[in-house]
């Protein structure tokens, strides 16, 4: 019984991790618009595209519909959600309200580890910064990597996983919206005159600065999705 027990258990962890590699895989997809808005995901074609089982891929689409990227339709099976102007404009506002939550509670909460989470992940944000001159539509994965862990390290001192978990959720969505239209905005921006700024509040505990820096910055982001290319082209544009 021991034997069949364990066997059991190593099938279990199995199956989590490829489901967690299946999610991985489809997340990226989904958030960098492999997989676009409206899109029928059929489990044939995952299977050949991805070379997961069926159970796998629908544990991994079962646990993206928690993160709102797909949709289960009655009848029509799993789809990838679809993005309007009202959504956007949602998220932006839901994530000012826990950023700002999870901000001041870290300059509260936060010791000095925290602190030094911060300015060690913006020094990392520093050294992977584009070259001058780059073109900004153009996606560096070690940057972005860079960018979300800096954002993540500003909240790490908030003590509640919960806010964590779900600023981590928008975050995401928001990702999804900001890369499907990244190539459309051309105008150059301070991107790490702007984190150096919001770094240098967090280290001074300059909660109400800090806030006003990062909302700042969500905002900028999102008006220049709103107001970029991709409204005037009619394979892209999206309603609401």
């Amino acid at each position: 019984m021991k034997a069949m027990d364990d066997g059991f258990a190593d099938r279990s962890v199995q199956k989590r991790t490829l489901a967690s590699e299946a999610y991985d895989h489809l997340c990226r997809d989904v958030v960098h618009g492999v997989l676009k808005p409206g899109d029928k995901l059929r489990f044939n074609q995952l299977v050949e595209s991805y070379g997961f089982g069926v159970s796998t891929l629908r544990e991994a689409l079962t646990r993206m519909m928690g993160d709102g990227l797909v949709v289960l339709e009655d009848q029509r099976g799993f789809t990838v959600s679809s993005v309007s102007r009202a959504q956007l404009l949602d998220l932006l506002q839901m994530r000012l309200l826990l950023e700002e939550r999870a901000i001041r509670l870290s300059i509260e909460r936060g010791g000095v580890e925290w602190e030094v989470g911060v300015m060690s992940a913006f020094h990392r944000l520093f050294k992977t910064e584009r070259p001058t001159g780059e073109d900004p539509r153009l996606s560096d994965p070690n940057w972005e990597k860079c960018h979300a862990d800096f954002h993540r390290a500003l909240l790490a001192g908030c003590g509640s996983p919960l806010l964590l978990q779900m600023r981590d959720n928008l975050f995401m969505q928001g990702e999804r919206y900001r890369r499907l239209y990244q190539k459309y905005v051309a105008r150059e921006r301070d991107h790490l005159g702007e984190h150096r700024l919001i770094m240098e509040a967090a280290q001074r505990r300059d909660a109400d600065e800090c806030v006003r820096l990062v909302c700042d910055h969500l905002r900028t982001t999102v008006d220049d999705v709103l107001a970029s290319e991709f409204t005037q082209d009619p394979t892209t544009k999206i309603p609401g």
